[in-house]
């Protein structure tokens, strides 16, 4: 049983917590991104709100927001496996850093959701 139990963990650990390749490291990217595009188009909702550029957003710029999303976030962390030296640096990190850090990235996808529904408010 001991084995069976090894066997299993060790395949769980290559699908969802494998540095290059990991299930766990796709999710993250694709929040990353997700919350880029959110932010891009809050920002540019207050803007267009503001100045009146458009009375319904084109379909179009949801397209190019997140084009622009996935190509911020690719040249931030999937270029040259950046991300592979974060790991080794959060690897470091003293306890105190890592719940600094995690309280730090729950406050700015809080702030992000805040703003997005704030940029529906706005004007």
């Amino acid at each position: 049983m001991k084995k069976k139990d090894k066997i299993f963990f060790d395949e769980y650990n290559k699908v969802f917590t494998d540095k290059t390749y990991g299930l766990s490291l796709i999710v993250g990217q694709g929040l990353a991104i997700g919350i880029i595009g959110l932010i891009l188009l809050s920002s540019f909702g207050i803007i267009n709100k503001i100045f009146n550029f458009y009375e319904y957003l084109p379909g179009f710029y949801f397209v190019l927001f997140g084009v622009v999303a996935m190509t911020i976030g690719y040249s931030i962390s999937l270029r040259n496996n950046k991300y592979l030296d974060h790991f080794e640096q959060f690897d470091k990190w003293s306890k105190k850093e890592k719940r600094r850090n995690v309280v730090l990235s729950f406050l700015a996808i809080i702030f992000t959701i805040v703003y997005f529904f704030l940029s529906l408010m706005c004007c």
